[in-house]
Order: C-alpha cells, then structure tokens, then sequence
C-alpha cells in the first residue's frame, strides 16, 4: 500500500507541474499575440484549471495538509493569472472553489488524520499496557520460579543436614555429600569432593560423581593450582569461563569451563574442598555458589564429628601405651572372627606370645625402660604380622595375635620367624645393649577347639610349656581328637 501511494504522490507532482506549465504556457500565447482567437486558447485554459482541481484533491488526499495547500495557493494564482489574461471571471470562480474545495479536504483531512491519531495513541497505550503487564508478569514468573527454587533449596539443606548428621562413618559420609550436593544443585557436571589426607597436607580425592555431564574426561588434578588457592585463601571461588580467567595459569589442566569451589571449614580448621565443574561456560551462578558453601560448612562439621567419633572409637580400643588393640576389643572380636571362618571353611590360629623375664628387666632398669621394651616388641610384631591377622595387648607383657585362614603349622612357622627375628635384635637403652626374647604358643581351631575361650586357653597352655622348654621359642599346641 504504502508503494502505490508513493507512486499516486509522484504522478500528481508531475501532473500538476505539467497542467501548470500548460496553463501558464497558453496564457502567456494569448497574451503575446491577442489577435489568435480567443476561444482556442480559452478551451485549454479553462480545461487545464478544472483538471487542476482534481490534481489539487489527489495531492491533499496523498500527500497531505502542506502539499495540499501549497497546491491549492498555486491553483488560485493560476485561476488569478488566467483571469486578467483572459478578461472571464469564470476562472475567479474556479479560484474560489479551489478554496472552499480545499477548506473541506482539509477539515475531512484532519478529521481522518486526528481520528486514525487517536486510535493509533489508544492502540500504542494499549500495547505499553500489554507490554508492561506481559514483562510485569515474566518477572513475576520469574520471581516465583526463584522463589520455589530457593524453598525447594531450603527444604532439602533442612534434610542434608539431617542425613549427613546422623552419618559417623566416614566412607559413608562421603557417599552422602555428594549425592545430597547433587540433588540440591541439580546442574550438570562432575561433583568432588577432596579431603586432607592423614598428613593433613595434602588433599585427596575421596568423592567424585558425574550429574547428566556431556563427557566425564575431565582432568582432575589432586594438587591443581584452584585447590591449592581455595585451600590457602580459605574461600570459596566462583569461575564463569577458566578461558577468560587467568588466576590459575592459562594453561589450566583441566577440560572444565564453569566451576564452583567451596573449602569445608569447622572452626579454625579446613578439613577439605567440595567443587563442581562443567566443560561448558557460565553454567554456575552465584546462588548456586551460596548454596555449596551451606553445604561444605555443614559437611565440614559433620566430617569433624566422624573425626571426633573415629579418634574416640580407637582410644577405646587401643592401648595407649603400645597402640595395639585392647584385650577387651579382642575377646569381643574374636567370636565374630571364628564364626566367619567357620562359614567360609577356612583355618584359623590363636597365638599368646610373652616378652620373656620381663619383670626383671623392669626391676633391674625400671619401669620407663619395661615400657621401651613393649613399645619396641609392639612395634615389630605389628609390622611382621602386617594384614595377616589381627594384633593386641593381652595384658601387661602378653600378647594375643588371631590369624585368620592360617592353619597351626604355618602360623607357628610365621611366629618362630618373629621369635627369632626379636631375638636377633638388640636394643640400646641408657647406652647398654638389651636383649629381648619372647616365647608364644599356638592353637588351631579344630573340631575340638570351636570356642574363643578353648583357643586362648589352647595357645596359653602352649605358652607355659615353651617357657619351661627354655623360652624364645614357640610350641604348636597338638589336641586330642
């Protein structure tokens, strides 16, 4: 539409310029040469002004007010022009009713044009209004969305609290962190979780979890340039693209882009890092980054408590002297250890072992020195035995080792070992040379020794007896079938 008036306004231009170029050029003939008939030129002229009337009414419908008039005042001059020329008031009259012609399409122009104004403000508010009430309830939307995202967050922190806090198990604790951290996040990625390992210098890698990623061939490094800062800084760091952030070097070894840290700290103390990443950018905002801090804060102080818990659980059960297990922690034990060899048909042996005259080495040096010698003696029979049984303080210089699917034979072989090994080991003390033996007696668990009180009152008796045979030896107890 807007095309064919275009070309409507072109044609009335020309037209007008070219009846007005005719009209005048017929005039100025007349005029030149008054003795050419008059009804010729007449003819034309008075045509050409009529016809003008209609090209005055298509520039004001087309081209508007200030056209229109500006074409009208033309008009008027011209019928003006053609009157003195022509001596005929008729072109006056034409004159006049281009003005009243032009009064009317200018009054039906601007009824048109206020009218098509006033709609167009009204649709114009209506769409602002339509506009702002839309953008007005997106936001709401939004608003509400985040809102229900938050409570859902909240209400679900309420439960990993819960959860983790009941959890005294460390491995166990582990499992739940990262899945409750899943749940609550629920962005994609690779969920870890590292630790301090027993040095408390290094951090380990102890959890880990992929959360619909693209790809789980990230580079996880244990000692990364991110895990020593957040570890040093104690804060947490949220990165929207590792390519446009240089803090950890440009070559950062890692195919993730997006990532959230967070130190786990109880008190004075950081206890390990929780970090999501993912290998596409701006993936993590920082709400979610608040959110993992709760986390790792409430994960910090559970992981203290499994601590607190683990240390307390050992101190009752070890000897604080030897570090060896209690003679309570082992007469408890063993039942369950018979019982599961039992079921699995394999063999078991029950060693007593005794540090040989040990009271006169307390009466001859003294207690600090007695306790040397246990210390050393706990030491070596824990690092012969290693993983193969279960080691403990029996009481005062006594020893208990269970060795689960060892039969007699090969246990007695593996104790005389250490019984030489002891032997052949000397110790100074207070600058003399100490010599320590033991003595041990070993029993199999056979049809006739099915109970935990018949093996250690078995491995006892073999005790005794190698101590009258001359001591720093070991005697296999032979029971009667």
């Amino acid at each position: 539409m807007a095309l064919k008036e275009r070309y409507l306004k072109v044609v009335a231009v020309i037209s007008a310029l070219a009846l007005t170029y005719i009209v005048f050029s017929i005039s100025v003939a007349y005029f030149n040469n008054p003795e050419v008939t008059k009804a010729g030129y007449y003819y034309y002229a008075y045509f050409a002004v009529v016809f003008y009337m209609l090209i005055i009414c298509a520039a004001w419908l087309f081209m508007g007010n200030i056209v229109g008039g500006i074409f009208l005042g033309i008009a008027f001059l011209v019928a003006v022009f053609t009157l003195f020329v022509f001596h005929d008031w008729s072109f006056l009259a034409n004159g006049i009713a281009f003005i009243f012609i032009g009064g009317l399409l200018c009054k039906f122009w601007n009824k048109e044009h206020v009218e098509e104004y006033a709609v167009k403000m009204k649709t114009d508010d209506i769409n602002e209004s339509t506009n702002t009430l839309i953008e007005e309830f997106n936001r709401e939307k939004v608003l509400e969305e985040s809102l229900d995202r938050k409570i859902l967050r909240i209400s679900k922190l309420r439960e990993i609290s819960k959860d983790i806090g009941v959890s005294l198990n460390n491995e166990e604790l582990i499992k739940k962190v990262t899945k409750n951290t899943i749940q609550i996040i629920q962005k994609p990625g690779m969920y870890q979780l590292y630790l301090l390992g027993e040095d408390m210098k290094r951090l380990e890698l102890r959890g880990m979890n992929v959360h619909r990623a693209k790809t789980a061939e990230f580079t996880y490094l244990e000692e990364d340039k991110l895990n020593q800062w957040v570890f040093r800084s104690r804060q947490s760091v949220h990165i929207a693209d590792l390519h446009r952030d240089f803090r950890f070097g440009r070559k950062y070894e890692s195919a993730a882009r997006s990532l959230i840290a967070s130190p786990l700290i109880t008190g004075n103390r950081i206890m390990g890092i929780l970090k999501i990443s993912n290998e596409d950018p701006d993936i993590y905002s920082v709400d979610d980054l608040r959110i993992l801090a709760i986390i790792a804060n409430l994960s910090a102080l559970a992981f203290y408590n499994s601590h607190l818990y683990e240390t307390t659980t050992q101190l009752a059960i070890r000897d604080g002297l030897t570090g060896l297990y209690t003679a309570g922690f082992f007469r408890a034990k063993l039942p369950e250890i018979i019982d599961d060899c039992y079921t699995k048909k394999v063999p078991l042996s029950l060693i007593m072992l005794d540090i040989d005259d040990f009271k006169l080495f307390n009466d001859k040096h003294g207690h600090i020195v007695g306790d040397i010698i246990l210390k050393n003696v706990s030491s070596q029979l824990q690092r012969l035995i290693g993983t193969k049984g279960l080691v403990a303080r029996y009481g005062g210089e006594e020893f208990s080792v269970v060795l689960p699917g060892s039969d007699g034979e090969t246990s007695q072989e593996l104790i005389s070992n250490i019984c030489r090994t002891i032997a052949s080991s000397e110790e100074l003390i207070r600058e003399e040379n100490i010599k320590v033996t033991v003595s041990a007696g070993v029993a199999e668990n056979t049809p006739s020794l099915k109970t935990s009180e018949g093996l250690i009152k078995a491995a006892d008796d073999s005790l005794y007896k190698a101590k009258d045979m001359g001591k720093n030896r070991s005697i296999l107890y032979k029971s009667k079938q």
